[in-house]
C-alpha cells in the first residue's frame, strides 16, 4: 500500500502521528513540508539524518528533499543509537532539526 508512517516521541513513548501513502520521495517531501510549515525557529545552516539499515534510495530520497523543500546548507548523517534502532527496527531514519538561537 505504500503507507509510511511518521514517528515521534511523545510523553516517553514513540508514537505514530501521522501516515503517509506513496513514492519515497513524495512522502519525504510532503514529511519535511509538514514538520516545517510555519516554523520560523528552524537553524537551515544544518540538518541530521540518523538511520538503521536504511532501504536503497531511501537516503538519497531524503537529502535531496531536505535540500529542495528545507533548502538546508549541510546534511550530517549519522547512525541511530541501539535503543533507537531496536525499538523501531531497520529501515528507521530520523531526521533532526536545530532551532536557532
Amino acid at each position: 500500500m505504500g503507507i509510511k508512517p511518521s514517528l515521534a516521541i511523545i510523553d516517553g513513548e514513540l508514537k505514530v502521528v501521522r501516515k503517509y501513502r506513496g513514492s519515497l520521495p513524495i512522502c519525504v517531501g510532503k514529511y519535511i513540508t509538514d514538520l516545517l510549515d510555519g516554523r520560523n525557529d528552524i537553524d537551515n545552516s544544518m540538518v541530521f539524518i540518523s538511520s538503521c539499515q536504511p532501504k536503497p534510495g531511501c537516503m538519497e530520497a531524503i537529502k535531496a528533499g531536505l535540500r529542495k523543500y528545507g533548502k538546508f546548507e549541510n546534511i550530517i548523517e549519522t547512525g541511530i543509537g541501539t535503543t533507537i534502532g531496536g525499538y523501531s527496527g531497520p529501515g528507521t531514519i530520523g531526521i533532526v532539526f536545530a532551532k536557532k538561537v
